[in-house]
């Protein structure tokens, strides 16, 4: 069942009130093969009623909860995309708002699967036809963003600039997931304009849909993922795919004035909540789960306490976690905001669905208060430049880290003297060589486009170079010590976890014991160690030797 109250793209409706409540819709997902093969016969505690309301039928009486749209288990990813109020939130994004949408349930109740698609970064390899009915809400709501931008820079001549970042919160630390070579976790700093953003997380301007996409697969494809008894496909972190679109326009009071408009699209597709016996969490997975739950638990917090009127001007506990911290603006700060609350009809689920669907009806009565995040010209090339310098100082580095040597394959800047040693953008404000002003000595467009030419290039060849050195000291490791590293040729001496032609294997000598290292030629991010124990007694002979699995991690 859905709503049929869609958002119609017209001028009237991008007027956004003072007080923008948080939209709450609730997916229903079919009875999974564990459910169906219940002993206790498949039953289902929750029961859709129309367009808007969904019947909780457990213990001695029904609860009634009321949304802005439900979902049963036979709706389709169409029909959420068209009728849960996400292209209202890609249309305010466009307008300059800051717009968040968010999956938010017990683990294994869908939540990627409506976000992403089924199977996650698996639906790219399975259909390449992001318009079918397999793929999710972030795919559909990219491809809607980008046919209104076309149709918005036809009939006005103004271009949009598209810059993206995409981070997960693992265990509590951020990584960036275009960069997963980079092993420092990144950190939440907060400032009075730009509230809460992660430090350092890298950003790459992009212009096709397909750019995006191969951003958003990558992604998934990096994400900790894992197995258990209540899903077979895990999501281990928090991901936030952040779309920022920047739109140069004329000043509202003085036409002359140059303007920037920068809205912010963001898809958080968060770890489900999960109960350690009933996952049967051991080791590792154990200290994932703990991390995950005492997270959104912080943001249960929030939202009980923005939920609640006599809370409501009181403490808020966002810096209790990096999750909250990151979602402050979407909850009761200056963004727009959509929940999709994502639950199972199992009543093996009962307790789980019942409790999702509590914090969903709380989420429903907090207030953002919407305000368009606009910059003049001059700022915004400010602090591109500050970007590039320090895009270039890292840049310098890194060449310096890899001896002064430089890749064949490497694209190099048009003109190395522009962002060279005798770069002409200096530390002052004001306006160098890379600006023209028009006859009133205003800032045109020229300027911002070419130093954001120039940011994306650097931004490129930094992203290469540190890739580089991340495979130069892979194949280094080892080496220290007196270590040495040589191909293994006796594979009779070694434990095979897959088949070799998707794989090689490295033994790195040193004493008391080898270390062998088998890594993963597809995904070199990921490693399994082995340890082979020797028997240091010379008078008892031949060395026994024993090869036991020690871990299989991914590397920070």
């Amino acid at each position: 069942m859905f709503c049929d109250n869609t958002y119609r793209n017209e001028a009237t409706d991008s007027i956004v009130p003072e007080k923008d409540r948080i939209r709450v819709v609730v997916r229903v997902r079919p009875l999974n093969d564990r459910e169906l093969e219940n002993p206790k016969d498949p039953q289902t505690v929750l029961r859709c009623e129309g367009e808007n309301s969904i019947i909780a039928e457990g213990g001695q009486h029904n609860r009634r909860f009321t949304f802005d749209s439900v979902f049963d288990e036979a709706s389709t990813q169409e029909e959420v995309f068209q009728y849960s109020g996400i292209k209202r939130l890609v249309d305010l994004a466009i307008e300059g708002y800051v717009a968040t949408c968010f999956a938010y349930g017990q683990t294994g109740s869908g939540k990627t699967h409506t976000m992403v698609g089924p199977g996650g970064a698996a639906i790219f390899r399975m259909d390449t036809n992001y318009r079918t009915n397999n793929f999710g809400i972030a795919p559909r709501a990219i491809s809607y963003l980008f046919d209104c931008l076309r149709e918005k820079t036809q009939r006005t001549n103004s271009p949009y600039y598209i810059r993206v970042a995409y981070c997960e919160i693992y265990n509590e630390q951020i990584r960036d997931l275009i960069r997963p070579e980079n092993p420092d976790p990144l950190q939440v700093r907060g400032s009075i304009e730009d509230g809460f953003f992660v430090e350092n997380l890298y950003q790459t301007y992009i212009e096709t849909i397909d750019e995006l996409l191969t951003i958003l697969e990558e992604g998934e494809l990096n994400r900790a993922m894992a197995s258990h008894q209540l899903n077979d496909m895990s999501s281990r972190s928090h991901a936030m795919l952040s779309i920022q679109i920047e739109q140069d326009l004329q000043g509202y009071d003085d036409p002359q004035e140059q303007m920037t408009r920068q809205g912010k699209l963001t898809f958080v597709d968060l770890a489900g909540s999960e109960k350690v016996k009933a996952s049967h969490s051991k080791g590792k997975q154990l200290v994932e789960t703990n991390n995950i739950n005492k997270s959104l638990l912080t943001l249960g917090t929030c939202i009980s306490a923005l939920s609640d009127p006599r809370m409501r001007n009181g403490h808020v506990p966002y810096r209790e976690s990096k999750l909250t911290r990151l979602l402050a603006d979407s909850l009761g700060g200056h963004g727009i905001t959509l929940m999709l609350a994502c639950v199972s009809p199992s009543i093996l689920c009962e307790n789980e669905s019942l409790s999702t669907l509590r914090y969903a009806n709380r989420a429903k009565n907090i207030e953002n208060a919407p305000l368009i995040k606009t910059d003049s010209k001059e700022n915004v090339i400010n602090r591109l430049k500050l970007e590039v310098r320090k895009l270039k100082d890292e840049n310098l580095e890194l060449r310096h880290k890899l001896g002064g040597q430089t890749n064949n394959n490497i694209p190099r800047l048009k003109n190395q003297n522009d962002l060279g040693s005798q770069a002409s953008i200096r530390s002052s404000g004001s306006i160098d060589a890379y600006e023209r002003q028009d006859t009133h000595g205003r800032l045109n467009g020229a300027a911002t486009q070419k130093i954001r030419s120039h940011h994306e290039t650097l931004a490129r060849e930094n992203e290469k170079l540190t890739r580089q050195l991340y495979q130069r000291d892979r194949q280094q490791q080892g080496q220290s010590n007196g270590k040495r590293v040589v191909v293994v040729e006796d594979e009779d001496r070694i434990h095979r976890a897959s088949p070799p032609s998707n794989r090689r294997v490295v033994r790195a000598y040193a004493e008391p014991a080898d270390d062998e290292i088998l890594e993963y030629v597809r995904r070199p991010s990921y490693a399994s160690r082995y340890r082979t124990v020797r028997n240091r007694n010379p008078h008892e002979g031949s060395p026994e030797r024993r090869t036991t699995i020690i871990r299989r991690t991914r590397e920070q």
